[in-house]
């Protein structure tokens, strides 16, 4: 791709902490720093109102019309300042290669403001406005992107070596390179796929340096967000393109690895994938306190929604599971909440007061007619036996089994996508006739 034209916005500069010259002087590094782009408002080109642009560089001419709609505004805005904070960035470098703010533009063009590349800069921007906003097939400038990879090995190396970076900053960045490729995994091709394998690499590499000790999937919120993350190879296969081979070559890597939550991990995944062949076995009480056995329910396609109290993405689901239940409920399909109890924290203390009969609450109050059931922990455990086997890092997790009891979507469409469930349960009565 072209070089994009330096764009040079004259306002405050946000950053800080960068080093200073004596008193009254200024130097030649000072003044290129001072002409850093600064974040670009939501719906504003060069500083100016959408509305009262009328040139847009040749790169930005099929976005003029898109400019005015409120999202292409955010999503072009933000794609023209990232790749221009890049550009201005890697000049800076050159210009001044031991100038130490240039870990802090590496930082800012890494970790916060990352280009995405989008061919088509409008095309990229109706994705993003997509419920789905972080995945999917859409055209990539992978000249520009795999130009941008070559600098990267040269700058991150320099970033990662040099005493003058923090050990938190330098945590930040291999975080995100951990978390950036599959939270905006855009592929050029239906065929791509990321690289998990570097991807378990890098992770191998956090652990041992970050969380030499890690015993425990939420022993803290880095161990959390890292488990999250290999988690979602499984919950977003589709959107990343992996078939079943390339999920079992991800738990053969974690099953290797010298860390125990990573072996525990890919146990959990294994036991997971074969709910593809064996019915899901659940036994429970009711919120009425009646026995609960998931196997009477052989015969329907069910969706299990597992959520708890404090979710409140997982409340915010329901109006729209009710409604999908309420359409298809004749045809075959029944739903099963089933809420996480959290009970007492190790001080004996309840998180939730009167916690069951707040569920109930929530129950009633989305109007749900259909089977909810309580999963409390097993006696001495931290977390339900379900949740446990399964290796859920957090809630919701939604199920969708078939007529025999087996798994046939994850999460996935499940979840992400707006009108993914209904679009699942109608296909699914469709091809059964």
């Amino acid at each position: 791709m072209k070089k994009i034209e330096l764009m040079l916005i004259l306002v405050l500069s946000c950053t800080q902490g960068f080093s200073q010259t004596k008193e009254g002087s200024t130097t030649e590094a000072d003044e290129f720093w001072k002409t850093m782009p600064s974040f670009i408002p939501w719906g504003s080109f060069q500083g100016k109102a959408i509305d009262t642009i009328n040139e847009v560089p040749i790169y930005a001419k099929s976005e003029a019309d898109l400019l005015r709609q409120f999202y292409f505004k955010q999503e072009i805005s933000y794609e023209l300042f990232a790749r221009y904070l890049r550009e201005w960035g890697i000049v800076f470098w050159e210009k001044f290669p031991t100038d130490p703010r240039r870990f802090e533009w590496f930082k800012m063009t890494t970790v916060y403001y990352p280009p995405r590349y989008f061919a088509d800069i409008s095309e990229g921007a109706r994705m993003m406005g997509q419920i789905r906003k972080n995945n999917g097939v859409v055209s990539i400038d992978t000249v520009a992107r795999d130009i941008w990879k070559s600098q990267y090995v040269k700058f991150r190396n320099e970033f990662l070596t040099s005493t003058e970076v923090t050990d938190k900053d330098k945590e930040e960045l291999l975080h995100s390179e951990l978390d950036y490729p599959l939270k905006y995994h855009w592929r050029a091709k239906v065929s791509d796929k990321p690289d998990f394998k570097d991807w378990f690499e890098k992770a191998n590499y956090f652990v041992n340096k970050y969380i030499p000790n890690l015993k425990d999937a939420n022993q803290n919120i880095s161990s959390r967000l890292l488990m999250s993350m290999a988690s979602s190879f499984f919950q977003q296969k589709d959107d990343y393109g992996l078939n079943e081979d390339d999920l079992k070559l991800i738990i053969d890597l974690f099953e290797h690895s010298e860390s125990m939550v990573f072996k525990r991990f890919s146990t959990q995944m294994k036991t997971l994938l074969k709910l593809q062949e064996e019915p899901l076995q659940m036994v429970a009480k009711t919120y009425k306190g009646s026995a609960f056995n998931l196997k009477d329910y052989r015969g329907k396609l069910v969706l299990v929604d597992f959520w708890t109290l404090g979710c409140s993405g997982c409340i915010a689901k329901m109006p729209e599971i009710a409604r999908v239940y309420q359409q298809y409920k004749s045809k075959g399909f029944e739903v099963i909440s089933a809420c996480f109890i959290v009970g007492k924290n190790s001080s004996g203390e309840e998180i939730y007061k009167n916690e069951k009969d707040k569920i109930k609450e929530v129950y009633n109050k989305v109007g749900a007619n259909w089977p909810m059931i309580y999963l409390e922990r097993t006696p001495g455990e931290k977390k339900n036996i379900i949740w446990e086997t399964y290796g859920f890092v957090g809630v919701p997790q939604l199920m969708l089994l078939d007529e025999s009891g087996r798994l046939i979507h994850y999460n996935g469409d499940l979840l992400f996508s707006k009108g993914g469930l209904e679009r699942l349960v109608e296909d699914h009565f469709k091809n059964k006739n």
